[in-house]
């Protein structure tokens, strides 16, 4: 429903299908980046506030670095076309390995369709990173504020449920909803 609103809304506001399309599927990506890195923050509140040894903070990079590794070949890939074939090639077979040993048909090659989406979105994500991340962050944000503030509105007081716990449960809840029911 969410994706079929913002399309037709896109589209209402004169933008074209390719780039509505590109848009909806950019903010999904960040969508999706903003969720996994929620766990390393509530880590490193948790360790700050000693609820979590000082070692916490070494599980927060071990949490953040498979995002931050994707986030750097992303940004290699928009960058050179070189390293975008690579990792096209690199894609194509092991989708292929994959699809071969769950007796599926095999793609096409990924890399024409990786170039496309390059040429697509390194416009679009240039001129937009800064809004992208401050949108993600305000959404994270104001949801994990308004839980707070309904659970100290029905009663729940801080020295039942810190607001380092809840934003625990709040990162493991946001992280789960990335599996697919």
């Amino acid at each position: 429903v969410k994706l079929a609103f913002g399309y037709r809304l896109f589209r209402g506001w004169a933008i074209s299908p390719e780039m509505a399309t590109l848009g909806l599927t950019l903010n999904g990506l960040a969508t999706q980046a903003s969720k996994l890195l929620l766990p390393a923050v509530a880590v490193v509140f948790l360790t700050i506030s000693g609820t979590l040894a000082s070692s916490g903070f070494v599980l927060a990079i071990l949490i953040a670095l498979p995002v931050a590794l994707a986030s750097l070949v992303s940004i290699w890939v928009l960058r050179s076309e070189d390293f975008a074939r690579r990792v096209g090639a690199f894609t194509t077979r092991a989708t292929e390995r994959v699809m071969r040993r769950i007796n599926r048909p095999e793609p096409d090659d990924l890399t024409p369709r990786l170039m496309d989406f390059r040429e697509s979105a390194k416009g679009l994500l240039f001129a937009r990173w800064l809004p992208t991340i401050l949108s993600q962050l305000l959404a994270r944000t104001m949801g994990y504020i308004l839980l707070l503030v309904s659970l100290r509105a029905v009663g729940v007081p801080a020295d039942v449920l810190p607001p380092e716990i809840v934003l625990a449960v709040y990162a493991a809840v946001m992280t789960i909803t990335l599996l697919p029911i």
